[in-house]
């Protein structure tokens, strides 16, 4: 029950809530950023919440990859002003920002990542179709 209580998760009627006084990461013990990111993961007491984030970890890594090749696709493929239009957007509003990560401050540059999400789709489904008709001729 540490664990919750240092994430700042208490018990309530309603199930769980969060504790504004609960200091969560910056509570770990460990004396660099990376010893407090290993230590906050896997020395905790719940294997459930290291599990789910490390399957979150995974999932948004496969979804950076899916829009690398999305990126790659559109700039053989379509207009070279178009994929600046996209890439100037998204240093504009990392600029105005800065690297936040609350969601609210990414949100512009959202239909940026699904446009590039959406063509490494596309890349990806249209390389298997092609390789599988290698394959079978």
């Amino acid at each position: 029950m540490g664990y919750t209580k240092s994430l700042g998760l208490e018990w309530g009627r309603s199930g769980v809530t969060v504790n504004s006084l609960g200091l969560g990461f910056f509570a770990t013990a460990g004396s660099t950023p990376i010893e407090k990111i290993f230590n906050f993961v896997f020395r905790s007491d719940n294997r459930l919440f290291a599990m789910l984030l490390i399957a979150g970890a995974m999932g948004v890594a496969v979804v950076r990859i899916v829009q690398l090749v999305g990126f790659v696709a559109l700039i053989r493929q379509a207009s070279v002003a178009c994929v600046l239009v996209l890439t100037f957007w998204m240093l504009y509003v990392l600029a105005v920002n800065g690297p936040i990560a609350a969601p609210k401050y990414r949100l512009p540059m959202e239909p940026v990542l699904c446009i590039l999400t959406g063509a490494g789709f596309v890349a990806i489904r249209e390389w298997w179709r092609r390789r599988r008709r290698a394959a079978t001729a």
